[in-house]
């Protein structure tokens, strides 16, 4: 009997996002800043073997507490690209 089965996902990014539930989402990009959003149904990202990308169809104004303030005016999402993201923070 195996002691380690192998999961059919190979990456956390794909078994989180391929639920295609919605998320507040803080994306941390390498030089520090931080974006808020939205990820839900108008959102997408990218799957195996494709390099992680993630579109948020909303941009929020965060504070310094990382707090989601309000929708950024006139923004209609933003893609960011692997080479940015350090790390991404989920909330329900």
């Amino acid at each position: 009997m195996a002691r380690h089965l192998v999961h059919p996902i190979r990456k956390p990014w794909d078994y989180v996002f391929g639920k295609r539930e919605p998320f507040w989402v803080i994306v941390h990009l390498h030089g520090g800043q931080r974006i808020g959003g939205r990820f839900d149904v108008e959102s997408f990202a990218s799957s195996d073997p494709a390099d992680e990308q993630i579109y948020l169809e909303a941009v929020w104004v965060l504070d310094e507490q990382d707090r989601f303030l309000r929708p950024v005016d006139g923004s209609r999402g933003i893609i960011i690209m692997k080479e940015e993201i350090r790390a991404v923070e989920l909330f329900e």
